[in-house]
């Protein structure tokens, strides 16, 4: 392993930690095939999500944690590193000969977004009601998924009006895993959701949870019904995911 050893022994376990969800890099690729792209274009880019993602969910602990000092600053560290190998994954590894060069700005573009001041960074901490909820469920989860699948639909060369449905329908289905995320934990621990005031079920409560939750599922179909009329059975691991959150 390369100098300096324990920073990149940090960035390792953060990204292939097990307890972190491919949901983000499937969700790419089957963007990206469902146009038409072909399976090797897109795994720079949903490596690069990845990567990206577990970067967001270190900065998110450290939001959070009481560690010791040095934990901390090797935590920032790491999540340093992981954004800026995740675009260094998309420029460098992305074939030139499957996806043209302003196809990857584009690309770059997108990931910047979904990382940034409007996306990932810009999420609020406090969280007082309903419509601040889903705007942080929206800037968390919801742009990385967002992105997926609006990457894999530019480097699979779909057009502007494909790669808008792809963006609902990545938003849709990623503040979706949240909240289902959140449901099933309740379920799991039996805890009472109304307990507890940073998350969806401590503002809204669990008969509204399920309310967004139809609300969402329908956002989602009806992009993806619009995709299945053009693309037939390629949608089919697209209605996968759809349905797996269902479940």
């Amino acid at each position: 392993m390369r100098y300096p050893e324990t920073l990149h022994q940090s960035m390792q376990n953060s990204v292939l930690n097990l307890s972190t969800d491919h949901f983000l890099p499937i969700l790419s690729v089957a963007s990206c095939e469902l146009v038409g792209g072909e399976h090797a274009s897109i795994i720079p880019t949903a490596c690069a999500i990845k990567i990206a993602h577990a970067a967001s969910l270190l900065h998110d602990e450290q939001l959070l944690s009481h560690s010791s000092i040095p934990y901390q600053r090797m935590a920032v560290l790491t999540g340093e590193a992981l954004f800026i190998r995740a675009f260094e994954c998309v420029v460098s590894f992305t074939p030139p000969g499957l996806v043209p060069e302003f196809i990857i700005q584009q690309v770059v573009t997108e990931l910047s977004k979904a990382v940034g001041s409007t996306g990932v960074a810009g999420r609020q901490s406090l969280i007082s009601c309903e419509k601040e909820i889903i705007w942080m469920l929206r800037r968390k989860f919801g742009a990385m998924a967002e992105c997926s699948a609006v990457c894999g639909g530019l480097v699979g060369g779909g057009g502007e009006d494909v790669v808008g449905r792809l963006r609902k329908y990545g938003m849709a289905v990623g503040v979706l895993h949240q909240v289902m995320g959140e449901i099933l934990l309740m379920e799991d621990s039996e805890m009472d959701g109304n307990n507890n005031g940073v998350t969806l079920l401590g503002v809204v409560g669990i008969e509204r949870a399920m309310e967004l939750v139809e609300e969402l599922k329908s956002k989602a179909t009806r992009e993806l019904d619009m995709l299945e009329e053009k693309y037939g059975e390629k949608a089919m691991p697209l209605r996968c995911i759809l349905l797996d959150l269902r479940t």
